[in-house]
């Protein structure tokens, strides 16, 4: 049995070596059984990993990995029969099949993927699919490489990696054991997924006509992270920048986690490299994992919401008309405390009233293929101590949280519009982050809720009247500069509100805006153009704008504006748009 040597190597930019023989070469003959040494080179190739970022990481070949090699149209398969993990080498055996009119030889790990026919620069690997990995605790399961050589003699091969490494430390934050079921990666450019060839420029070898915008790591029976410990999680992935870049946690009990980078961030993954996301979790941030067709929800008496029975129509129209095309009840149970509703196709919708008056409806999980939430969709559900509505969501129809006396928390999706009454009368809702996509805010929206502070994104240009009309507890307000006018009655009787800023967009302000808030002491206005003759227009003598405001309050205004705003607001005992005992006052 002849000995030949393959040497391993890899640097940023992969190169071939020159030979280095460590037995005699093999005769350009046919089905020649060979021993093949595979010793390490340089660092940084490897099937496993091992080492650390200053030592770099090594080849660990295991017992029983198999490469594939090619010479012309003969291939073979061969076997490692010994080898260690840790180790820098291991031995190959099998039968080398040469192609005597073969100019090259090429070889991939892991053997499985066969290698078609090779020329000068390419040889195809059919179905080489890195969507679907294994977890393994010491590195990736998945980790191709290939070596090609312009020659027959096995020694001049020199194996490079075609991928690179992306690794999540997963710290647990919380106080009980996370278990870890699989992470799916998911990202806008096509860089994860399957490679159809081989290329070899210059001894460059790279993967490309890459496909395939996901990949999935299992972890079989589930990776337990204790409170305060950490594990490390492997997969391999194309070389490239990643564009909205996310991945999705998911535990045992199919309760799922999704974490993005910031918006604007990319994610570079090189080959060969380990590009690394550390990040904090707690058992408490997993949500339920739900079908696409079912909702599943909890109730405050532990029974079923008797509203649909198998075989109903499930409204999915987003107004008061004809509820057309609704989709079929399948199944409704109600098991181990928790109801679910499944449906004969994915929910699209939440229609008109589909949930109207379900005073035991305590929680409920909407599926991601949710766009539309309908008119009075969950009006007067009481229990309702919350709402996420997922990112595909875009339609949130007028008073469809209206009446949600116990709601304290509401995630909305992507909305370009507040409807009104959306969430009026929301008692229990002390806060509410806008979304980054809603530019207008219709009227009603937040009537009578039981917000404490508010911040209208500067993307909002557009609101209606009564949008905080009695929200006694709303003690913060800030007003985007988006906002071109408030309308009327806009924060009337806010009984909380001691001080706001009227940011310098603001050209209009309507009739008893502010009226009745009673403990407003500071009123802060920013306008200060030139080409407006009056500071704010219409203000006419009977708005009661500012009436019913605390005695004593100060308007306070640009520096040099002074005349022109006690010229355009006239003063009075009663009606006018401020009362009498305010003081206007120049900013300094």
């Amino acid at each position: 049995m002849k000995q030949i040597g393959i040497i391993t190597g890899i640097a940023a930019s992969i190169v071939l070596f020159g030979c280095s023989k460590i037995g005699p070469s093999v005769p350009a003959s046919d089905a020649e059984e060979v021993s093949i040494t595979c010793i390490t080179e340089q660092a940084r190739v490897k099937t496993n990993l091992s080492g650390n970022d200053s030592q770099g990481y090594y080849v660990t070949w295991a017992s029983g990995d198999k490469i594939r090699t090619q010479s012309g149209t003969k291939g073979s398969a061969l076997t490692v029969t010994a080898a260690s993990v840790g180790s820098t080498s291991a031995t190959f055996t099998g039968t080398l099949s040469i192609d005597d009119s073969a100019t090259s030889l090429a070889a991939l790990y892991p053997s499985h993927y066969p290698i078609g026919s090779s020329s000068a620069l390419s040889v195809t690997a059919q179905n080489a699919n890195v969507g679907d990995q294994k977890y393994k605790a010491d590195g990736p399961e998945f980790y191709p490489m290939y070596a090609y050589a312009d020659e027959k003699e096995p020694e001049a091969l020199h194996f490079s990696n075609l991928l690179g490494i992306i690794r999540i430390d997963l710290t647990n934050s919380g106080s009980d054991v996370i278990t870890i079921k699989s992470i799916s990666y998911t990202a806008s450019s096509s860089l994860i997924g399957s490679w159809n060839y081989v290329e070899v420029s210059s001894g460059v070898y790279k993967a490309v006509n890459k496909s395939g915008k996901a990949l999935t790591l299992d972890c079989g029976a589930g990776v337990d992270i204790a409170a305060g410990a950490s594990a490390s999680f492997w997969v391999s992935a194309f070389d490239g920048t990643y564009s909205d870049f996310s991945f999705t946690l998911k535990d045992t009990a199919e309760k799922e986690l999704e974490v993005s980078l910031k918006a604007g961030k990319s994610f570079v993954v090189e080959r060969s490299r380990i590009s690394k996301i550390a990040i904090s979790v707690s058992s408490d941030k997993f949500t339920v994992h739900l079908a696409t067709n079912a909702i599943r929800y909890t109730t405050t008496d532990g029974s079923i919401i008797d509203k649909y029975s198998v075989g109903d129509d499930f409204p999915i129209k987003t107004t008061s008309g004809a509820t057309t095309a609704p989709i079929k009840v399948a199944s409704h149970t109600f098991v181990g405390g928790e109801g679910l509703i499944t449906f004969d196709s994915n929910v699209t919708g939440i229609g008109f009233e589909a949930f109207k008056d379900c005073s035991t409806l305590r929680t409920i999980d909407v599926p991601s293929t949710v766009k539309t939430v309908g008119v009075s969709a969950f009006q007067n559900c009481t229990s309702l101590e919350g709402i996420k509505l997922p990112k595909s969501t875009t339609t949130v129809q007028g008073s469809a949280f209206e009446g949600c006396t116990s709601l304290a928390s509401a995630y909305l999706g992507n909305i370009p519009t507040l409807n009104q009454k959306t969430f009026y009368g929301c008692t229990s809702l002390r806060s509410f982050e806008i979304p980054s996509t809603v530019n207008a805010i219709n009227s009603y929206v937040f009537q009578g809720s039981g917000l404490e502070s508010m911040v209208i994104p500067d993307a909002v240009t557009t609101i209606q009247a009564n949008t905080f009309y009695g929200c006694a507890s709303l003690a913060s307000l800030t007003i985007g500069n988006g906002v071109t006018a408030i309308p009327a009655t806009f924060c009337k009787g806010c009984t909380s509100l001691t001080e706001i800023t009227i940011p310098a967009s603001v050209e209009t302000l309507a009739n008893q805006a502010f009226n009745g808030c009673s403990q407003l002491a500071v009123i802060r206005f920013l306008r200060d153009a030139a080409d407006v003759t009056q500071p704010l227009q219409p203000l006419g003598t009977n708005n009661s704008t500012f009436y019913g405001c605390k005695n004593p309050a100060t308007i306070i205004v640009p520096k040099g504006r002074l005349a022109a705003y006690v010229a355009a607001w006239p003063q009075a005992a009663s009606g006018a748009c401020v009362p009498m005992w305010v003081t206007f006052q120049e900013a300094d």
